[in-house]
């Protein structure tokens, strides 16, 4: 869905909107004026709660790896909701996620989620509820118009940030658990996963290095960096890459590769952080004027004026070029690979027959 607005010339379009560049003003008198849009979300009547635990695998914490209790709220970073669709909607894909957790000593929990919605029984909605939804009184009954749905998560935590496998093992289960029957239960197959399928000790470190230069010169220098999509997958690739790339540098200020909604006070914090939002946050909240927003859907990069001149040009001229030249390349690569829609398109694929 897409949301315009007019633009006057020489003013700046609101953040998260992308101007067409064509005057609209034909007339010789008057001032120049230009259409700005911007992408977002289908807009639904919505109820959302805080986002819980509804079950485990295993049901006890392992005493090297505790379960933390935030990760509920990270696989449903805008909260869980109960929604109204009408009837004709045609069914959502999943949405699958990754995100970020540190603990006290530094250590990395990595986490894979698939976001998708199931029916959600009328029956169960009180009064209250089905006025917010817009639903008409129990006492009239259902008008057959419109469908009720909620979201739920299916998650993975892990040492190692093996998120393409992850995708695909979360793909299978959400497949699985839709059809059937089946000859072994779910639970079967999660607990081979879990006991049998080997992984490598996490005392063994692995660094990924891609690069942009232009964040590599907000990250060095410790600057506020928010990074926010309507593709929640790729806020986490984006984020990793960040850190790594300034090895053998080490990034010790607040790290949240994807914030949920409700932890979004962090981004008032008076130090250098990196933090990653949908962009559904900026239908609600107006950020911190002293914060680089980086736009992944735009590919574009957002700083206050005073440091408009912070870009990757004060680098090493030398160096600087040949990170330019291998990025070219790299990127070039990508494109012929037909990699940077790849993931997309196979989890269309693969959920649906």
């Amino acid at each position: 869905m897409s949301v315009s607005s007019s633009l006057a010339r020489g003013k700046q379009p609101p953040h998260t909107f992308c101007k067409v560049d064509k005057n609209l003003n034909s007339s010789m008198w008057g001032s120049s004026v230009y259409l700005c849009y911007k992408k977002s979300l289908a807009k639904a009547n919505t109820i959302a709660y805080k986002a819980g635990l509804l079950c485990r695998y295993p049901e006890e914490d392992y005493e090297s790896f505790p379960l933390p209790e935030s990760v509920p709220m990270f696989c449903l970073p805008m909260g869980a909701t109960v929604e109204c669709w009408p009837a004709h909607t045609k069914h959502s894909l999943p949405v699958f996620s990754t995100f970020v957790l540190t603990g006290a000593s530094g250590e990395k929990v990595y986490g894979a989620a698939i976001q998708f919605y199931e029916p959600y029984s009328e029956e169960n909605l009180s009064e209250r509820q089905r006025s917010q939804l817009g639903l008409p009184s129990s006492d009239l009954g259902a008008d057959g118009t419109r469908s009720v749905y909620s979201n739920k998560s299916i998650c993975l935590l892990s040492h190692w940030p093996f998120f393409q496998s992850f995708r695909s093992f979360l793909t299978f289960l959400y497949r699985y658990s839709i059809s059937g029957p089946h000859a072994l239960p779910i639970e079967k197959h999660i607990s081979h996963f879990m006991q049998t399928v080997p992984f490598p000790s996490i005392q063994r470190p692995r660094i990924l290095v891609q690069n942009a230069a232009t964040l590599l010169v907000l990250a060095v220098t410790e600057h506020k960096i928010l990074v926010h999509s309507l593709r929640p997958a790729v806020l986490t690739s984006v984020t990793e890459a960040l850190v790594s790339m300034i090895f053998p540098f080490h990034w010790p200020c607040p790290y949240i590769p994807l914030c949920p909604l409700a932890l979004a006070d962090v981004l008032s914090a008076p130090c250098p952080f990196i933090v990653g939002v949908d962009s559904r946050y900026f239908d609600l909240y107006v950020p911190p004027a002293d914060i680089s927003c980086v736009d992944l859907d735009t590919n574009t990069i957002s700083q206050k004026d005073d440091k408009k001149a912070l870009t990757w040009k004060i680098l090493p001229r030398r160096a600087c070029k040949h990170l330019l030249n291998t990025l070219n390349k790299l990127y070039q690569q990508l494109t012929e690979c037909g990699q940077l829609n790849r993931e997309d398109v196979q989890m269309e694929h693969t959920v649906t027959d």
